[in-house]
C-alpha cells in the first residue's frame, strides 16, 4: 500500500521534470537553429562581398614551383563567430601558407651527407640532394574597403618568416653560421583602388616579386625580390602590365651576396619593368625590362679603387606554352650587363669568393651575362609526369683576361604513380661547366625515390621519401666536389629519407 501511494505521488513530479527538460532541448534547438542562419548570411555576405572585388571565396593558392602567390585568399574552415568580437577579425579573410622539407642522409662509411654541386653551376639537382631542414610559413590578411558608387577595394597584409639550419641542427645562433632566420616578405596590398581595373594592384614593402623558379634543381631565373613598391597587372588591352622600384636585399638564404670587395653596402637600386600575359598564337608571351644603378665607392682586394656610379640593364623574353590543363613549356632568353647582369636585386658582381681575393683589374661594369633555357611539364597520363630542363648560360666576369665561363645543364624527373598514393621518381641530371681559371668538366647525379603522396601527379605534397643517389664528376673537379667526405674521390653517394611539404 506505501508503495502504490509512493508511486503515486512521484508520478506527477517524474512527468513535470520530463515536459521541463524536453522543453529544454525544444528552446536549445530553436537557438541552434537561429545560430546557424545568422552563419549562413554572415558566409553568404562575406562570398558577395568578396566576388564584388572579383576574388572568389574559393580561389586556390598555388605553390607548385615554390612561386609565393600572395594575392589568392584561401577559405580558412568554417566560420566560429569569432567576428563577432572588437578586433573584427574575420577568420574568411586569413589564410596561412608555406613550405618546408627535412630529412636525414648519410655518405660513403656513415659519414654526413654531401651536396653534389659543380663549379661554375647556378645550381644542382635536388631530389637526394638537399642537406639542410627549410621551413617558410606565410601569413595573409585581407580586408573588403566598401565605397559608396564606386568599386570596393581589397586590402590585403602579408608576411613571411624563414627558418634554415644546416646538416642536423636544430637551432641557431645569432653570431652563429649553421643557420638563419629570417623575415623573408612584409608588405601591403590594394586591389581594386583603379576605375575599370579590378585586378591591378598597388604594394609595398619587402617581397618576393614575381619570382619564376625550375623545381628539379630549385632555380630561381628569374628573382627582383627585395624593398620597394610599385603597381602590377595593369591591364592594357594587350597585356598586363606592371612597373616596380625595388632595393636589393641582403639575404641569407639566396647565396648572392658572397663578399666580393672592399665595397660599401649601398643598396642596388632597380627599376623593374613587365608585360605579360600576351597572346602570341603559339602561348602567352612575357617581356621584361630591369634598370639598375649602384654606387660604387671603395676597392676590390685586387687594389683597384672604384669611385663614381654603375648602370646596368637586363632584359628578357620568355614565351609561355600550355598543352591542354597539366602541360606547358616555358622557353627564355636573358641578357644583361654591368650591375643588372645577374636578373636579380642583389649584390651587384656576377663574381663571388669566399675570400674576397678578387683579381687585380676586375671591372663590374665590363660583365655581362647570356642566358637560354628552356622548361617542360609534361603528364602522360595519370600516372606519369615529368619535369624536364636545358640551360646555357655564357658569363663574362669582367676580367682583365681568362674572364668568360660557360655553364651548361640538362635533367630529368620522371614520377610513375603506382597507384594513388605511391610513387617512384626518378631524377637524372647532367651539369657541365668551363670556368675561367681553365678547369673543365662535368658532373653526372642518378637518384631513385619511392614517394608516398596524397594524390596522383608529379607535385602531389606532402611527400614522404627514401632516396639513393649517386653521383660521378670529372678529374677537374676532384676535391672540389662532395666535401670531406669525397675529397679525394670522383664518385659518391647518399642515401637517406626526406619530407618536402607545400600547402
Amino acid at each position: 500500500m506505501r508503495f502504490i501511494i509512493l508511486t503515486l505521488l512521484l508520478l506527477p513530479i517524474a512527468a513535470f521534470a520530463a515536459n521541463s527538460e524536453i522543453e529544454q532541448l525544444r528552446q536549445e534547438l530553436a537557438e541552434l537553429r537561429a545560430q546557424n542562419e545568422r552563419y549562413e548570411q554572415r558566409l553568404n555576405e562575406m562570398e558577395a562581398r568578396l566576388e564584388s572585388v572579383g576574388v572568389g571565396s574559393t580561389d586556390a593558392t598555388s605553390s607548385s614551383n615554390r612561386e609565393v602567390t600572395e594575392e589568392a585568399i584561401l577559405p580558412a574552415g568554417e566560420f566560429d563567430g569569432v567576428s563577432d568580437f572588437s578586433t573584427d577579425f574575420d577568420p574568411q579573410m586569413f589564410d596561412y601558407y608555406g613550405y618546408m622539407r627535412a630529412g636525414y642522409g648519410i655518405g660513403k662509411g656513415g659519414e654526413s651527407q654531401e651536396r653534389f654541386k659543380l663549379p661554375g653551376a647556378e645550381a644542382a639537382y635536388r631530389l637526394g640532394n638537399e642537406t639542410d631542414t627549410y621551413m617558410e610559413a606565410g601569413f595573409s590578411y585581407y580586408k573588403v574597403a566598401e565605397r559608396k558608387d564606386q568599386p570596393s577595394i581589397l586590402f590585403g597584409t602579408h608576411f613571411l618568416l624563414a627558418f634554415s639550419t644546416l646538416d642536423k641542427a636544430t637551432g641557431i645562433t645569432l653570431d652563429g653560421d649553421n643557420g638563419a632566420v629570417s623575415l623573408r616578405e612584409v608588405f601591403a596590398t590594394a586591389q581594386g583602388s583603379m576605375a575599370n581595373q579590378p585586378d591591378a594592384r598597388l604594394w609595398a614593402g619587402q617581397r618576393f616579386y614575381r619570382r619564376h623558379d625550375i623545381h628539379i634543381n630549385d632555380f630561381f631565373w628569374l628573382d627582383m625580390s627585395g624593398f620597394g613598391g610599385g603597381l602590377e597587372d595593369y591591364d592594357l588591352g594587350f597585356a598586363k602590365a606592371s612597373v616596380a622600384w625595388i632595393g636589393g636585399t641582403l639575404d641569407d638564404f639566396t647565396g648572392t651576396n658572397d663578399y666580393i670587395g672592399d665595397l660599401d653596402t649601398t643598396d642596388k637600386n632597380n627599376i623593374d619593368l613587365r608585360l605579360n600575359d600576351i597572346d602570341m598564337g603559339i602561348g602567352r608571351g612575357n617581356f621584361w625590362f630591369v634598370y639598375s644603378h649602384y654606387q660604387l665607392e671603395g676597392e676590390f682586394s685586387g687594389g683597384e679603387e672604384l669611385k663614381g656610379n654603375a648602370d646596368g640593364i637586363a632584359a628578357g623574353f620568355f614565351l609561355v606554352s600550355d598543352f591542354g590543363e597539366s602541360n606547358k613549356n616555358t622557353a627564355t632568353i636573358q641578357y644583361g650587363n654591368s650591375v643588372a647582369a645577374n636578373f636579380n636585386s642583389f649584390s651587384p658582381s656576377l663574381r663571388t669568393s669566399e675570400s674576397g681575393e678578387i683579381p687585380e683589374g676586375t671591372s663590374v661594369e665590363d660583365q655581362s651575362r647570356l642566358r637560354l633555357m628552356n622548361i617542360l611539364e609534361y603528364n602522360f597520363n595519370q600516372r606519369l609526369g615529368l619535369q624536364a630542363v636545358a640551360i646555357y648560360q655564357h658569363d663574362d666576369l669582367g676580367l682583365v683576361e681568362n674572364s668568360n665561363r660557360h655553364w651548361y645543364s640538362v635533367g630529368v624527373r620522371p614520377v610513375y604513380s603506382l597507384s594513388q598514393n605511391y610513387n617512384l621518381a626518378f631524377e637524372a641530371g647532367y651539369d657541365y661547366s668551363k670556368l675561367e681559371s681553365g678547369e673543365k668538366g662535368g658532373l653526372l647525379k642518378l637518384t631513385v625515390a619511392p614517394e608516398i603522396t596524397p594524390d596522383w601527379g608529379l607535385f602531389s605534397r606532402p611527400a614522404i621519401r627514401l632516396y639513393l643517389t649517386w653521383a660521378t664528376w670529372s678529374d677537374e673537379f676532384r676535391g672540389l666536389i662532395g666535401g670531406n667526405t669525397y675529397v679525394d674521390d670522383t664518385d659518391g653517394y647518399s642515401l637517406g629519407v626526406q619530407f618536402e611539404s607545400w600547402w
